[in-house]
């Protein structure tokens, strides 16, 4: 449950929801329309008005629900919901239908195939800035990885699969973001609980206000408002839209939550609104751009706002396969045997006709006639077919792939490559949906972290993993306005995702020349190697780290000779005339410079000192000879060398020579 109690709580007031709602205000008549909520100054008077506002949408809710039942039970959902979804499919179902009916549920096999395949994808936010130099270029991607690790903590990916297969299910679905203990969380959102106006959204329209009903343990929320205990104790369990099933076991209560977007730069005049049917346990300001949504839907609605799903797309497909089914089953169980011919008068006592091995039958006439006639004329296999295989065309999910299977002599990268990219053009606009769903929810993320940082001195900590180590990063170090960047999505992969094909078209990149060794081990990522990805790519990491640190802090660390200088240089060189790009400092500038030219210092060769000539082997060299080879040209003895060259001198039979 979201955690409301840094917001002002209000007298708990009762609500009257007959009274007539009267405010100061300058239109002339002095009244408001009774279902603008976010109008109303007091408490109670919003209240009235929202739950006016929410029984005038309670006819768009109706009408969804009973789709919603439907389409659950066509998935196999068993809830409260299936009673509405039996009486609907009552029409093909008749009483001689065994209770354990054949099934072949193509809806669900096509969803959760689907949903397995989508959730492959996991796109990551991407910051980009309009701000000029490399330090803001940096802080853009540490808020990529500071998204990274909010994603990581609510483990968004598993949350977000069940959204995606909500929108299957049901066309759209949702997740939320709220603060708990000064924390980002994220919550999946069962469409029914959502509430909008579907007039302002025709013609393609957004819509300005939305609503939310959700059920929640009333002790828990007398916990999170003790200041409203008693009138929270005392408040009716529902809205009475016949939204929600309360158990009275851990006495559940509806709450109502309830946005306003505002208008103008600062959006003053946006409204929240959260309230149980008698009591308001928050009304105040909204002041953010967009409700604290993520939404992802099946398909675009033509009209309107919600959208249609896969599951109703199949829904008449899979009636008459369970039609179809129906038939079989029946048909086998009274049909499904050999059958015995005997003529008249034959005298064949029928005790004969038995399970036992070696049975002897004895017959006067014509013997008996054992036959298996077929139980279903082969048209009515190849219809059964025809519309399982119409199921997977509809959807766009490959046959195959619903059973875990390849196209027989498909066994080369390439040919998978282009297997795979004839099946994903069907869900092109599916997975831009999915990133664009990303998109929002990162920056729903950020807008709710900075809020959470305002009120902890600018501080929102965050943990990072990553495949090679821990990073933890604070939102208060990270020196970027709001206004300064934008969000969009790292595109997916288009690798494919079996070891195989990923090897040959990671071969094929770098034969072409378009990746260095190091990027071919990283877009690899294969566990196996991952400790050996670690080592090869050392090199190259800890480069990247000195070059960032001349741009960004104008820190020099000089190359070493055990540096790999060949990747140094190159490196430099593109850290360069990347801070020329970025407008950076000479200051900058100079750094790189003069590690280029630190580098070019240590290529350069030693200088070679000439061998002196050795004697022939057994020859017999002249003391004055021997005393120059002995002696290098020097301007002066090393120190404490003196009485070691004359007692060395004394003892070869040399004159003694002056060394001062």
């Amino acid at each position: 449950m979201a955690d409301y109690s840094q917001y002002k709580l209000n007298d708990g007031k009762a609500v009257n929801a007959n009274k007539k709602i009267r405010v100061n205000s300058s239109n002339t008549d002095n009244y408001t329309p009774a279902t603008q909520w976010w109008l109303q100054e007091s408490d109670y008077e919003a209240l009235d008005s929202a739950k006016q506002m929410v029984a005038l949408l309670e006819s768009d809710l109706n009408s969804r629900i009973t789709r919603y039942r439907v389409e659950s039970r066509l998935y196999g959902i068993t809830d409260y919901y299936a009673n509405l979804a039996r009486a609907y499919t009552s029409n093909y179902n008749n009483n001689q239908v065994l209770p354990d009916r054949l099934t072949f549920n193509v809806v669900q096999s096509n969803i959760d195939t689907l949903t397995s395949k989508v959730s492959k994808i996991k796109p990551r936010a991407r910051f980009l800035t309009n701000a000029g130099g490399f330090r803001a270029v940096k802080a853009a991607k540490k808020l990529g990885y500071l998204s990274d690790g909010i994603f990581q903590e609510n483990d968004i990916y598993g949350i977000a699969r069940g959204a995606v297969r909500d929108a299957l299910v049901f066309g759209d679905g949702f997740l939320h973001f709220y603060s708990e203990n000064s924390r980002v969380r994220i919550e999946r959102v069962i469409p029914y609980e959502m509430l909008v106006d579907e007039l302002e959204c025709v013609g393609g329209g957004t819509p300005t206000h939305l609503y939310r009903i959700k059920v929640v343990s009333r002790q828990a929320l007398m916990e999170t408002f003790p200041q409203l205990k008693e009138k929270i104790a005392g408040s009716q369990q529902l809205f009475s839209l016949n939204l929600h099933q309360t158990s009275p076991a851990t006495d559940q209560i509806e709450v109502l939550e309830a946005w306003k977007l505002g208008s103008g730069e600062e959006r003053k005049n946006g409204r929240h609104l959260l309230a149980v049917p008698d009591c308001v346990l928050h009304y105040g300001e909204w002041t953010g751009k967009r409700f604290p949504f993520a939404r992802i839907s099946w398909t675009q609605p033509f009209n309107g706002y919600w959208s249609q799903s896969l599951a109703e797309q199949l829904k008449s497909t899979q009636l008459e396969i369970n039609k179809l089914l129906a038939v079989q089953q029946r048909s086998y169980h009274l049909a499904g045997s050999f059958k015995i011919l005997v003529q008249n008068g034959s005298q064949i006592p029928v005790e004969s006709f038995n399970n036992n091995i070696g049975t002897i039958i004895k017959y006067t006439g014509q013997r008996p006639d054992y036959i298996t006639p077929p139980v279903l004329p082969p048209e009515f296999y190849r219809n059964l077919e025809t519309l399982i295989q119409r199921s997977y065309q509809i959807s766009g999910v490959s046959q195959l792939s619903a059973f875990s299977q390849k196209p027989a002599g498909l066994n080369s990268g390439v040919a998978l490559r282009e297997y795979n990219d004839i099946e994903s053009a069907r869900f092109q606009e599916f997975s831009q949906d999915i990133e664009a769903f990303f998109v929002e929810s990162a920056k729903c993320c950020m807008a709710l972290a900075g809020e959470i940082a305002e009120a902890n001195a600018g501080h929102y900590p965050v943990q990072v993993k990553n495949s090679k180590s821990l990073t933890k990063l604070d939102l208060k170090e990270i020196k970027l306005k709001q206004e300064d960047y934008t969000i969009s999505v790292f595109p997916a992969s288009s690798l494919p995702q079996e070891p195989a094909g990923r090897l040959e078209a990671i071969d094929d990149l770098v034969k072409r020349g378009l990746i260095d060794p190091i990027e071919q081990r990283e877009l690899l990522n294969f566990p196996d190697i991952e400790a050996s990805n670690q080592l090869s790519t050392a090199q190259d990491e800890f480069l990247k780290e000195v070059f960032e640190k001349m741009l960004e802090d104008e820190e020099y660390t000089p190359p070493d000779p055990l540096d790999n200088l060949q990747l140094a240089r190159k490196l430099a060189l593109q850290y360069y005339a990347l801070g020329k790009k970025l407008g950076e400092g000479e200051e900058k500038l100079e750094l790189i410079r003069q590690y280029i030219r630190d580098i070019g210092a240590l290529e350069a060769p030693e200088p070679v000192i000439p061998a002196l000539p050795q004697p022939e082997l057994g020859a017999q060299i002249a003391p004055a000879e021997a005393a120059q080879l002995a002696l290098p040209a020097a301007t002066g003895p090393l120190p404490g060398a003196e009485a070691a060259i004359a007692a060395g001198a004394q003892a070869a039979g040399l004159p003694q020579l002056g060394l001062a």
